[in-house]
C-alpha cells in the first residue's frame, strides 16, 4: 500500500474514533468533514479537518481545548468549532472558507 493509502486508512480509523467521542461527550449540532480527506485527495501529510457546530458560550480557545481533550487522538486533527450564530454571521460576511466547507464538505453528523 502507498504512503497516501496508509495515511488515508489511519485517518479514517481515527475519524471514526473522533466521531464516536464527539457524539457521546460533546453533543454537537453538526460535524462536517472538509479538506483532503473529504475530497479524497489524501497525501502523506494530510490531517483530519472538521467543522463542528455547537451552541456554546465558551470562547474559541476553550472550545478547542475541550474538543482536543475529548478526542485524544495521536494524529493531526484540526477542528474548527463555531456556534450556529457564528456560522450565520460568516455566511453574511460572504466568508469564502465557510462557504467552501458548507458547499464541498461532507456532513458526517447532524443532531435531530
Amino acid at each position: 500500500m502507498s504512503l497516501a493509502g496508509e495515511r488515508k486508512q489511519k485517518l479514517n480509523k481515527n475519524l471514526d474514533k473522533i466521531l464516536k467521542s464527539l457524539k457521546k461527550k460533546y453533543n454537537p449540532e453538526k460535524i462536517i468533514l472538509f479538506g483532503s480527506l473529504a475530497s479524497g485527495k489524501v497525501g502523506e501529510w494530510s490531517d483530519i479537518d472538521l467543522l463542528i457546530v455547537k451552541n456554546t458560550r465558551k470562547n474559541p480557545l476553550e472550545r478547542k481545548k475541550e474538543v482536543d481533550n475529548i478526542c485524544d487522538v495521536n494524529i493531526a486533527f484540526d477542528p474548527i468549532i463555531f456556534t450556529p450564530q457564528e456560522v450565520k454571521e460568516r455566511l453574511r460576511w460572504k466568508d469564502y472558507f465557510i462557504q467552501e466547507i458548507l458547499n464541498k464538505g461532507k456532513l458526517l453528523y447532524e443532531r435531530h
